[in-house]
Order: C-alpha cells, then sequence, then structure tokens
C-alpha cells in the first residue's frame, strides 16, 4: 500500500516513518509467551530516530530469509524470483525499504488494513452511499455483530492492550484502513473514539495526509505519552544503576540476584522492556519489566515494578493503575496507613501514594468522559485517574513460588494479613487473587543471608471498612478487578445482588489454592472429561480453566455478570473435584481436607433459596407464588447469610491452620515437586483479567 511508504517531519516529535510489520515481529521473551501471542499490526509508525538507533537494527530490515544463495535458488522462492518481471522486481524493491518487525515497545501508532467489509471491525460507507453528502445516513461504528466482526475487534484491541502494556501512555492513537476508507481511532484505559470515515487516495480527499502531518507535528504529550517517564536513562543515572547493582550481586545471592535482573530487564535477550525513568513526587526511579501485569485494554491496569531509586540509592516497588475518579473512595496509600497503623502483619510499608500530574492541565491524568450531549449518561467505563503508590518491600509474584509446601506457607501469611484487617483495622480487602499476593525474599545485612520467604497481602485499592460495608456509606463500584473473578466465591458469583462478606474473601483463599494446583500439578478431574471432540490432556485443562474459573453469562435483567455454577457444585463435593497425578499423597490429603471445609459451609445451603430471593423481577415471572420474593426473610438475602453461611468459610481460623499446618509439616521429597512449566503456557490457555469483571458492589 501507498501507506507504507508514507514519512513525515515535523515540528513536533520530529520524523516519523511508516513499516510494513505484517509480516515479523521483534524477537519476544518467555514474559510474552501466554499473553498476546504471535499478533502483529499491518503497519507501525515509528519515530525515526527509534529506526536509526543500533541497538534496536532487528526491528529495521527486510523480512527475507538470509539463507545461503545456493539454497535460495532451489527453493521455491528463489524460483519465484526468476519469474519476477523487471517491473515487479524493482517494485519488490522499493517496497522492502519499507518493511519492518513489530516492534510494541516502541510502536507510536498501530495502522490496521482490511481489503474486504466482511473481515473489518468498523463499518464503512459503500460506494453508493456518499460519506461526504449530509443527507445521507451516518453508518454505525461497527458493523453488525458476527464472528467475524468481533475476531476483527479483538485483533485491534489486542494490538492496543500490548502497547498500552509494554509502553507508559496516557492514550494511543490507531488508524483503521478500509481500501480507500479509514477511521482515527483513540484509545484510553476507559474508552475508545472513533472518527466518522473519510476517503483518501486521490487529491479531493487530503485527510489522511492531514493525518500523517498533524502526527509529526505533535508533542509527546499529544501523542498520549506520560510526560513523567523518560524513554532512556541520562548517563549519571545509568552509572549510579550500575554501581549499586553490582554492589548489590556481591552482597546477595540465589532468588534475590534473578529478581533484580529478570526486573531490572538486565537477563532479557531482547529490547522489549527497556529501562526508563519514571519520576514520583520528586524522586526518580528506573523501571524495567513489570514483575506483574494485566493484559486487558480498559479498567485499572494494574502494573507492579521493582524500581531502583537514584536519591534514596534503593529498590523500591512501584504499582502504577488508574483509580475510580471520585473522591468518596479513599485512595490506597490512605488504606495502607490504616493497616500500618493498626500493626497488621505481612502487608507492605507505603512510601508515597498520589496522582500522577497531567502537563496540559492542572490536574491528574484521567480517562475520557464520554457523552453524547451534556444531558446524557456517560457512556463506558466511570472516568479514572492515574495513580502510583511506591512501597519499601520488594516482592514477587505469588506464580514463582518453588513447591506446593512453601505455597501453603504463604497463604497462611495471605491469611493472616486479612485476618488482622478484619479485625484490627475492620477492613475487608474484597479482591482476593494472586495478584494480591506478593513473596517476600528479604536480605539479612548482619547476617549476610536470605531470610525465609513469607508472603504480603497487596492490592488493598479495592478495600472498604466494615462501616461502609454494614451501612452503606460508601459508593457501589463498577469497574474490572483484575484476577478476581477466578477466585471470587460461589454464591458470589452466581448471585452478584447478595452482597460480599467476610466468607466470600475467605473462600477465595481455598479457590486460589485450586487454581495454583491445576496450574503447575497434572490433575485428573472426572466432572470434566471430553465427551465429544479430541481428547487430550490440554483440552481437558481448557475446559476445567472454562467451566470452573471463567465461565459467565451477562444477565439480561440487570446486565449482571453472572457465573460460579461449577464452583457451587464442587463446594457441596465431600471429596476433591481434582486428584493429582502422578499420586501425591501429601498433597492429596491437603485437598481432601480443603474440600471437607468447603463442603461443611456449603452442605446447609440451597441455592433456590437464594435464587428466590436475589434474582431479579423479570427471572422470577415463572415462579410459583410459594415461592415469591415477598415470603423471603429479606429481598437482599441478609438474613440467608446469617442463617446458612455460618459454616467453617465464616472466620479465618480452620483454613488458615490447615495451611499453617501442611506448611510446617514434611513433606517426601516426590511430593514436593511441581511441573517445570507453568501448565497454562503448554496448552496455550490465556487468562484474560477481565473476564466477567464487570461488577456492581
Amino acid at each position: 500500500m501507498e501507506l507504507a511508504a508514507t514519512e513525515s517531519e515535523g515540528s513536533g516529535v520530529g520524523s516519523l516513518k511508516t513499516l510494513d510489520t505484517s509480516s515479523k515481529e521483534a524477537l519476544r521473551d518467555r514474559e510474552d509467551i501466554h499473553v498476546h501471542q504471535g499478533i502483529r499490526p499491518d503497519l507501525s509508525v515509528y519515530f525515526k530516530e527509534t529506526l536509526e538507533d543500533r541497538s534496536l537494527a532487528e526491528i529495521r530490515g527486510a523480512t527475507e530469509s538470509k539463507a545461503p544463495a545456493k539454497h535460495k535458488e532451489d527453493s521455491a522462492k528463489g524460483k519465484a524470483k526468476q519469474r519476477r518481471t523487471p517491473k515487479e522486481e524493482r517494485l519488490r524493491q522499493e517496497r522492502s525499504r519499507y518493511a519492518g518487525k513489530a516492534s510494541f515497545a516502541h510502536i507510536v501508532v498501530p495502522i490496521e488494513a482490511k481489503t474486504k467489509r466482511t473481515l473489518s471491525a468498523f463499518s464503512f460507507p459503500t460506494s453508493k452511499v456518499d460519506a461526504e453528502n449530509p443527507d445521507s445516513a451516518e453508518p454505525p461504528i461497527v458493523e453488525k455483530q458476527s464472528a467475524t466482526v468481533e475476531d476483527a475487534l479483538g485483533q485491534i484491541s489486542e494490538y492496543c492492550a500490548t502497547i498500552f502494556n509494554r509502553q507508559h501512555r496516557t492514550r494511543l492513537i490507531a488508524l483503521y484502513v478500509h481500501r480507500f476508507e479509514a477511521r482515527i481511532i483513540v484509545f484510553d484505559r476507559g474508552s475508545c473514539v472513533a472518527s466518522t470515515p473519510f476517503k483518501w487516495g486521490s487529491e479531493g480527499h487530503p485527510a489522511l495526509h492531514q493525518f500523517f502531518w498533524r502526527l509529526a507535528h505533535m508533542t509527546r504529550t499529544e501523542l498520549g505519552f506520560d510526560h513523567t517517564v523518560v524513554p532512556s536513562l541520562p548517563p549519571d543515572v545509568y552509572q549510579a544503576l550500575d554501581n549499586f547493582t553490582h554492589k548489590r550481586l556481591h552482597d546477595t545471592l540465589g532468588p534475590l540476584v534473578r529478581q533484580y535482573s529478570r526486573a531490572l530487564s538486565f537477563d532479557t535477550k531482547t529490547k522489549q522492556w527497556p529501562l526508563q525513568l519514571m519520576t514520583i513526587a520528586g524522586k526518580r526511579y528506573v523501571v524495567g519489566c513489570p514483575t506483574t501485569r494485566t493484559s486487558t485494554l480498559f479498567g485499572n491496569a494494574r502494573r507492579y515494578y521493582v524500581a531502583y531509586c537514584v536519591e534514596d540509592e534503593e529498590l523500591r516497588t512501584v504499582k502504577d493503575y488508574w483509580r475510580f475518579d471520585d473522591p468518596n473512595i479513599p485512595p490506597e496509600h490512605a488504606v495502607y496507613k490504616l493497616l500500618n497503623d493498626h500493626g497488621v502483619r505481612n502487608v507492605p510499608s507505603c512510601d508515597y501514594g498520589g496522582d500522577v500530574p497531567d502537563e496540559e492541565s492542572d490536574g491528574p491524568q484521567r480517562t475520557m468522559v464520554l457523552r453524547r450531549t451534556p444531558e446524557e449518561p456517560q457512556i463506558g467505563l466511570p472516568a479514572h485517574v492515574h495513580y502510583r503508590i511506591v512501597l519499601r518491600e520488594v516482592f514477587q509474584p505469588l506464580s514463582e513460588f518453588k513447591n506446593f509446601q512453601s505455597l501453603c506457607g504463604f497463604m497462611a501469611d495471605a491469611m493472616e494479613a486479612h485476618y488482622d484487617a478484619w479485625h484490627k483495622a475492620r477492613v475487608l480487602h474484597r479482591a482476593v487473587s494472586t495478584y494480591s499476593i506478593g513473596i517476600l525474599t528479604a536480605y539479612d545485612d548482619e547476617k549476610k543471608e536470605i531470610k525465609p520467604q513469607t508472603a504480603l497481602l497487596v492490592d488493598w485499592d479495592f478495600a472498604k471498612t466494615r462501616d461502609e460495608i454494614e451501612n452503606g456509606t460508601k459508593p457501589r463500584r463498577q469497574d474490572i478487578v483484575p484476577g478476581a473473578w477466578l477466585h471470587r466465591s460461589a454464591l458470589s458469583l452466581r448471585f452478584p445482588t447478595r452482597g460480599y462478606g467476610v466468607q466470600d474473601d475467605v473462600e477465595s483463599f481455598l479457590h486460589m489454592f485450586e487454581y495454583c494446583v491445576i496450574r503447575r500439578h497434572e490433575t485428573n478431574c472426572p466432572d470434566f472429561e471430553i465427551t465429544e471432540g479430541k481428547d487430550t490432556v490440554h483440552s481437558r485443562l481448557m475446559r476445567v480453566v472454562k467451566e470452573v474459573y471463567t465461565a459467565h453469562k451477562v444477565r439480561a435483567s440487570d446486565g449482571a455478570h453472572v457465573g460460579g455454577r461449577a464452583k457451587f457444585k464442587n463446594m457441596k463435593r465431600e471429596t476433591p473435584w481434582m486428584k493429582p497425578i502422578p499420586a501425591n499423597t501429601t498433597l492429596t490429603d491437603l485437598l481432601q481436607r480443603i474440600a471437607g471445609i468447603g463442603y461443611m459451609h456449603y452442605v446447609p445451603i440451597d441455592d433456590d433459596d437464594f435464587e428466590v430471593a436475589l434474582l431479579p423481577s423479570p427471572e422470577l415471572a415463572g415462579a410459583s407464588s410459594a415461592t415469591s420474593t415477598s415470603q423471603m426473610p429479606s429481598a437482599t438475602g441478609d438474613t440467608l447469610r446469617v442463617a446458612k453461611e455460618n459454616g467453617p468459610l465464616s472466620s479465618h481460623t480452620e483454613l488458615l491452620n490447615l495451611f499453617r499446618e501442611f506448611h510446617k509439616k514434611s513433606w517426601p521429597e516426590s511430593d514436593l515437586s511441581i511441573a517445570k512449566n507453568d501448565l497454562f503456557e503448554s496448552a496455550r490457555i490465556t487468562i484474560k483479567e477481565n473476564t466477567g469483571y464487570w461488577r456492581r458492589q
């Protein structure tokens, strides 16, 4: 396409160049295995200075094979070359000047091009309808829903999510082309805006040329780059980091070395996680590859970084995300202060928390607020504000546990933090997941050795106090809770209007442990055998994940996401729904006792009672008068909860003591082993953290 030869210069960011990235991508590292696999925009706009950087030479270059000439001549490609006419060969060489690789860490603007209307995510007026005719009807933004359209929407969304993931952006401009028509799309973490379609390709339709001209005249901030992050390190900062690293690597051993090296991008083979300089409250932090991140496009987009503080000459943890723009919801650093003031165990110390200032206004960086008219309600997600906190402790994600004995200890540590928060500070976490537990590996400077690993309970941004829960004094929240849906209690998934209590968080620890088992140990799940299609280990695992952890539907009456049916069934079993293979006696015993706790809690619970009490009235249209809501104790289900949810999971005691017991227990060496690789990665299972997270709480 002619777009592939576009080159612009201006007084803003400088030179931009568009490359054909449809066939190649930059070298990836293992952090990419599991999410965003093998995706490439058709065209990518880069800063020209990026392409001239010798260390990034892998991005720029022809996509032809580098095989020896004698092998080329024998190949089909070599024979095709011999059949080209001189004109075709000149055209190929001209196009090769603009061939490159998709590097999501450096793409400024992604461009997607479609030649068939049926493959396009967005609608475009046909030749019979003139887009410039004011009397013609404006076409819908998205084509009529179909599997093809959903795939196309998912494709452009994944490109943009990956760019957001790799870079520090507040918004992203994209271009969507269908033959000689195009749309400009602007994404941020709350919504996206698509322009009306415009024509290009002739002198009478200059919009596309104007688009590229304006791109080249925009500043980095106008393009959506976060002005508080510098994409390269000044020499003095790099020298300070180098001095610190060499000193710390000489003083420490084992896990700390690996943790620092990976987090600061020292052991990656690519340039996909470049070191960057982030300014927070006047202090400078060097950040590289996030230790924890989400793969979603919209929502809070939480990322954790191991960061080197230049002024303090020490490592810290930086959490970067987009919080609710609501003054009635306390910021996360205030929750940490409350927890620390009450002596809650196993939570980090928060050194700083605050909103990221906006360069273009006096306030913080915010997502777009979309309304068709000032009188109409907002469209899309509620407004979010860019927010960061700095934690003193440096920790690893829970997914890096070494065996199930240590996992039991980490679960017990996190539950102790949860217990203290609820009983000492009267705070409920409300978003317990594998993302909210960090493994702390600390170094004892006096003894010159690494301390035993412990766990910290983090991610308190969705927490509420007991008074707020019981009195309803804080706003009901509707947002994406990354990771939490997977581990939610069965009843909270099945009945979103039931409310949320401490027993739901306690049950989340149970589901979290079982989730870690199926992810790091082969299991046999008799209730989830494949009856149709190819029956393989991977297909069975896929079915378990889908039915137990991600299955949901959108309730037509109120738009709530409902799930948890398989979980509810599992909790009503006296025996474990999974069995480790090969045999693991200690783990099997633990799973049996976990199943017993869940069974004793759920055996008095009849979900029919909750269905009658809690389902919206349109779904009760067929119910008999004997089961009408007027005959139930409470339309909110509060009385039912008191009467029937008073089992072992209503307190921390039994499950916490069980995890602590198996952590202290001596495990046979054969029972300690876990799968060498993540079984989800082997089965190519990608967990989209926003699955069913639209919740009103």
